[in-house]
């Protein structure tokens, strides 16, 4: 979702200024065309009307994003502003870009794998639909942390045969030919950046090709920053912070800070492009180190691979990019490895280094044993419950309060609890995903996955004794 809005804007900057475009990938002066347009207007509709397919509602976002006050900030193709200021045309998706955009934003909320529609439900033409499926399967398969050669497997005989046999490369076409050229820019790519120089090169519209791709390619990278290879690099500059414009969020926070929260809700990984890492080339060997072959149970594992943002105390984090776990601190990366699952079980297998330095079992002991140990002071976990305070007992200021029960089932769940984290973040999602309750969504939305699992949790073990109270009592917390 963020992806394709940096995207269409990586190609606004392509457009005015190409060596801006290289040095920064977003320019000061980029603005967005309707497919940001469509990423935010899905978000609305999914969030406050659930009417994917209402033209008239579509109409009328537009209209206010593209009014006076706005124009300077978004540019409108003219299918776009014809189709606006007809009252009587109709178009179920507007184009082919308006449509892949919609469809990929609406995947984030309801994938394939939660038991919910993944797609869109109204009329598509064969192509349309194939086209349909196929991204939402892409992109639900990659947040989950699949490989680029996994997915690939995944997709199938029909869209490896239409992939090898269309004409897509030299030829326009319309949605499986952007979704190929997409596919194809970001599967050569070794980073979010390198994705959206990939796509600039393709044929057909550029801007549809960027966002598309930038979509896909944050699936698996993220977008939070921009590497730029040493050799281009003449001010040794810092990796970019990506940013949305001011503009868009002075009339769009709300939809902004909804995709952050869902993103924050369904992200299994930390990812490349998010992370203190470098993309220069690389080689790495296998190096005897006392952690290969080492098992850890599924808890730990899970959070190795969520990670967390290094500090002063914590230097050293780990992310996850195309099978591979690396571990990097300050923009080094220190090596690499990958986990094998065994009867419940992942094992460390593969381990390798970077040339960096030649001993990495120091820092993986050091982050290893953080994660086993301190996982609530890194993520933020409790909200009541100091687990480190010497004086283990219920301040006063929360006794006769609900705000005394939240903290005794924080300390219960920290006590008895930890090991099983991943499954209470399970259980937290499937209610979510069978609630109808807006608040509630909204709530375990606000507060993460993580967090959100404790919470059932402490609703859970008082419904024990309170078996008749609705989860109602937990918008306290």
């Amino acid at each position: 979702m963020l992806g394709a809005i940096i995207g269409d804007l990586a190609a606004s900057t392509y457009l005015r200024d190409k060596n801006e475009f290289y040095a920064h990938l977003i320019g000061k002066d980029a603005i967005v065309s309707e497919l940001s347009v469509a990423v935010l207007w899905t978000i609305t509709a999914v969030r406050e009307w659930n009417h994917l397919n209402d033209d008239l509602r579509l109409k009328q976002f537009i209209a206010h994003l593209w009014s006076v006050e706005h124009q300077e900030h978004i540019e409108l193709s003219e299918e776009i502003r014809e189709w606006t200021a007809c009252p009587n045309m109709w178009k179920h998706h507007v184009g082919v870009g308006m449509f892949l955009m919609r469809q990929g934003t609406y995947s984030y909320w309801f994938d394939w794998e939660s038991g919910k529609r993944d797609r869109i439900d109204f009329g598509m033409d064969k192509e349309e639909m194939y086209a349909s499926m196929f991204l939402s399967k892409m992109l639900t398969l990659l947040r989950l942390g699949w490989t680029k050669e996994e997915v690939w497997r995944e997709l199938g005989s029909v869209f490896q045969g239409c992939f090898k046999d269309w004409q897509w490369k030299t030829e326009t076409g319309k949605s499986l030919s952007y979704l190929f050229r997409a596919w194809d820019s970001f599967n050569k790519a070794f980073d979010f950046g390198s994705a959206i120089h990939n796509a600039v090169r393709m044929v057909g519209d550029l801007r549809l090709n960027c966002a598309l791709t930038g979509m896909i390619a944050a699936a698996m990278y993220g977008c939070g920053q921009y590497f730029i290879k040493e050799r281009y690099d003449h001010k040794h500059q810092s990796p970019i912070q990506l940013k949305i414009p001011e503009f868009l969020y002075e009339v769009y926070s709300n939809e902004l800070e909804r995709i952050k929260k869902q993103l924050n809700w369904v992200n299994v990984f930390w990812a490349k492009n998010d992370s203190r890492t470098n993309i220069e080339r690389h080689t790495y060997t296998h190096i005897e180190s006392r952690f290969n072959n080492i098992r850890v149970c599924g808890e730990i594992h899970r959070r190795i691979l969520k990670s967390f943002a290094p500090d002063w105390e914590h230097r050293f984090s780990f992310y996850k990019d195309n099978g591979w776990v690396y571990l990097c601190r300050s923009g080094f990366i220190l090596g690499r490895f990958r986990f094998h699952y065994n009867n419940g079980d992942f094992i460390m297998k593969d381990i390798q280094g970077s040339g960096f330095d030649k001993n990495i079992d120091e820092p993986l002991h050091d982050i290893i044993s953080s994660i086993k140990q301190e996982w609530p002071l890194l993520t933020d976990l409790f909200k009541y419950y100091s687990c480190y305070s010497t004086e283990d007992k219920c301040p006063d200021a929360f006794k006769g309060t609900v705000k005394e029960k939240f903290w005794e089932g924080e300390r219960s769940f920290f006590e008895t609890q930890m090991d099983n984290l991943g499954k209470w973040i399970d259980e937290g999602r499937k209610a979510i995903d069978s609630s109808d309750n807006p608040k509630l969504i909204s709530m375990a939305k606000r507060l993460g996955s993580e967090r959100f699992g404790v919470v059932f949790y402490i609703n859970t073990l008082f419904a024990k004794w309170n078996p008749e109270d609705s989860m109602e009592w937990i918008f306290e917390y």
